[in-house]
């Protein structure tokens, strides 16, 4: 399949999901077909995919996807999306508020033969919360203090963009603070900054991200799964691991590992 084919499928998936089309969902899926979601402790069969996703419409029954952009190649669909819906139902226990929340996500589709084969889903469901008013809102706080470089560095020109993208998460692994300009254009922006008090809009958000994390968790590892490329877009599927040992949000350290 080409990525424009599974770019429709990807889009296709939603629609027939925001008309509640369950079974012209399944006709999207292998036979083999499983999903991996955020809280299910291991991977969901279609049934039970649609029994996880439920909860969600119970609690939004007028819930809707927009498709933000996508990424593709000849084997997989990246979407990135967000979802829509007034709480107007219970929600895995909590009652209805009628708040709109409108929950930033991503959606990876590994296809085969036409149809979806694997996916993996992540839902910014601390920002849902927040929204719904049943956590708090990060505090403001004063302007973190800016890290400074360990040492200059010096790259060379990337052969390729998901080659820039691995070797930011490498240059983290190695711990410290990297030398930011040479992995981040100076217009760098992030859509989902960490929720950090007081930290900043743009490049300087970079900055100051270091220093408070890298007191917070050690040992902080990525590993890369899988990497979708279009254009200058890359699309990064990985599992992160570290240790929590100093405050985090309020949370004093706990010594635990966390993924």
């Amino acid at each position: 399949m080409s990525a424009d084919q599974n770019k429709a499928l990807g889009r296709t998936y939603f629609e027939e999901f925001d008309r509640r089309a369950f079974d012209k969902i399944a006709s999207l899926l292998t036979p083999s077909e499983v999903a991996h979601l955020p809280g299910a402790p291991q991977p969901l069969a279609w049934p039970a995919h649609q029994e996880f996703a439920a909860a969600f419409i119970s609690g939004f029954p007028d819930s809707w996807h927009t498709i933000e952009d996508q990424v593709a190649d000849d084997e997989n669909v990246v979407t990135r999306i967000i979802f829509h819906g007034h709480h107007t139902g219970d929600l895995m226990g909590i009652p209805p508020t009628g708040r709109e929340i409108a929950m930033e996500g991503i959606s990876w589709f590994r296809c085969e033969g036409g149809k979806i084969a694997e996916e993996w889903t992540h839902f910014d469901r601390i920002g849902m919360m927040v929204q719904l008013g049943v956590v708090p809102a990060p505090r403001a706080g004063d302007p973190l203090p800016e890290g400074k470089p360990d040492a200059p560095e010096q790259l060379p020109a990337a052969p390729s963009p998901d080659a820039v993208v691995r070797r930011w998460f490498e240059r983290i692994d190695r711990g410290g603070v990297p030398d930011i300009n040479q992995y981040l254009t100076p217009d760098w922006h992030s859509y989902n900054l960490p929720p950090f008090p007081g930290i900043s809009q743009g490049i300087r958000g970079a900055w100051q991200a270091f220093p408070y994390a890298l007191k917070a968790f050690t040992d902080f590892q990525h590993e890369i799964e899988g990497q979708v490329v279009e254009g200058d877009k890359v699309a990064t599927r990985m599992t992160a691991h570290g240790k929590h040992t100093g405050e985090f949000l309020g949370v004093p350290a706990t010594g635990k590992d966390v993924t």
